[in-house]
């Protein structure tokens, strides 16, 4: 009896210890296909990355003749009328937005607005495709400069102006704005204003006024467009003219809008839902 009772506990221990061995083995094949899978987006990036960069290096040399044989340009850049511009900076910013589609922000200084780079992998190269920016008309530049210094702005035209420099903010600015404010657009969030359109669609001059005093105070003091809860995001507009907005949005990852170079050119992450977004 003895005898048996240990030989059934041999046998139990021995299938426990199978059991384990399997589980460690799958569990550590899955864990190397992750970091195969981790490595090769990483690796995938970064010839994103380089790829870019070399496109900068050639358009500021205006070497347009490498542009083409080294394949960087396709679809727009590819057109005879494509000038190539002032791009002294580097990229700090890649988001793939698939395994052949990618964007790329260049760094600019404080009061200019970034340029954004659409690359795609028809085969095996990268190539750059288009050229995207918040297109704000030459107006909005000329009345932040003639409004600038001046003390003798009417409270209208103060918020206006503070409007203007805030629409005006590079993405990095931008982003410490975002941070410095985050608690007040929560608020707002939580409120899930919804705004009465209707007296907009009979006059374009007027304000926007939510559902929520709290949220119509917070909009104009911090200067803000409007802030509204629209089916599965709630969208912060800060400002722009007609299609060509800045803003922050806040949704699950399912509802977040696509990057594109006919809509949303800019979709980056900041955080607890947070998306700074651009659109044309």
């Amino acid at each position: 009896m003895v005898d048996e009772r240990n030989n059934g506990l041999k046998t139990i221990v021995a299938v426990i210890l199978l059991l384990a061995f399997i589980g460690i083995s799958t569990n550590s094949v899955n864990g190397q296909a992750n970091v195969h899978a981790h490595s090769d987006v990483n690796t995938e990036r970064q010839i994103v990355i380089d790829r870019a960069e070399r496109f900068l290096s050639l358009v500021i040399s205006g070497d347009n003749e490498s542009l083409a044989d080294e394949g960087l340009v396709s679809g727009e850049l590819a057109e005879p009328a494509f000038q190539a511009r002032e791009l002294r900076s580097e990229i700090d910013k890649i988001i793939m937005i698939s395994t052949s589609k990618a964007v790329a922000r260049r760094t600019v200084p404080s009061g200019v607005s970034n340029d954004y780079f659409y690359l795609q992998k028809p085969k095996d190269q990268w190539q750059v495709y288009a050229i995207r920016s918040l297109a704000l008309p030459g107006f909005i530049w000329e009345m932040k400069r003639e409004m600038a210094g001046r003390s003798d702005l009417t409270p209208d035209l103060e918020a206006t102006y503070q409007n203007i420099l805030l629409t005006t903010l590079s993405d990095s600015e931008l982003r410490s704005w975002f941070y410095d404010h985050k608690a007040e657009l929560e608020e707002m969030r939580l409120l899930k204003p919804v705004y009465d359109r209707s007296m907009k669609e009979l006059d374009v001059n007027a304000v926007f006024k939510s559902d929520q005093p709290r949220v119509n105070e917070l909009v104009e003091k911090l200067h803000l467009n409007y802030a509204e809860q629209k089916d599965d995001m709630f969208v912060v507009s800060i400002g722009g003219i007609l299609d060509n907005s800045v803003g922050f949005l806040h949704a699950a990852p399912e509802h977040v809008p696509e990057i594109s170079t006919f809509h949303y050119i800019w979709i980056e992450p900041l955080g607890d839902g947070w998306y700074l977004y651009k659109t044309t």
